[in-house]
């Protein structure tokens, strides 16, 4: 039985690495590119929603995360930081958790599948500790060497508040300070 499991998310993994380059080219700059600098401190905002949450479905989180991502991108470029943004879908099948990505994505990276076992999720909880609830945004200050989080926002409604009260920053200037 473990065998198979293995076999499927093996699969998965390979299926997933194969279709999602085809929708999420669209992002610019090419992520890769950002990547190759390893000496690069990067801003990372992670997304976690689900197909299956009433909240992550809202109408309002698609113009919510487009707000983010371009303001975030430009604080960013502001400071000479490099910036991504990772989606993970906490759902039952990759199909299902894709297609919810997809309704609120761009996204540099992406994971889905597994639910709260994904081993992105995983990954996020190491190094951001926090609640398991959708949707909601962490903001990561990334570097080869270490990550830390700078801030998490649970729900459509204090993301919303945020957004509308400028997305405030309090860490940023830090990062571009130590980044030199």
């Amino acid at each position: 039985m473990k065998s198979m499991r293995d076999g499927l998310l093996l699969l998965s993994g390979l299926l997933l690495g194969l279709a999602a380059p085809l929708y999420y080219q669209k992002l610019s700059p090419d992520p890769w590119r950002l990547l190759a600098d390893t000496g690069r401190r990067t801003l990372v905002l992670v997304y976690i929603g689900s197909p299956t949450c009433g909240p992550s479905n809202d109408p309002r989180l698609p113009s919510l995360m487009e707000a983010v991502r371009t303001r975030l991108s430009a604080a960013a470029v502001a400071q000479g930081i490099a910036f991504r943004v990772v989606g993970i879908a906490i759902s039952r099948d990759v199909r299902s958790g894709l297609d919810h990505l997809e309704k609120v994505g761009p996204f540099h990276e992406i994971a889905a599948g597994a639910r709260w076992h994904n081993l992105a999720m995983r990954y996020v909880q190491e190094v951001a500790p926090g609640l398991e609830a959708t949707p909601q945004l962490i903001l990561l200050d990334w570097r080869p060497d270490s990550v830390r989080p700078l801030l998490r926002w649970i729900g459509v409604d204090k993301m919303e508040r945020w957004v509308e009260a400028g997305m405030p920053l309090p860490r940023l200037d830090d990062m571009a300070a130590q980044s030199q």
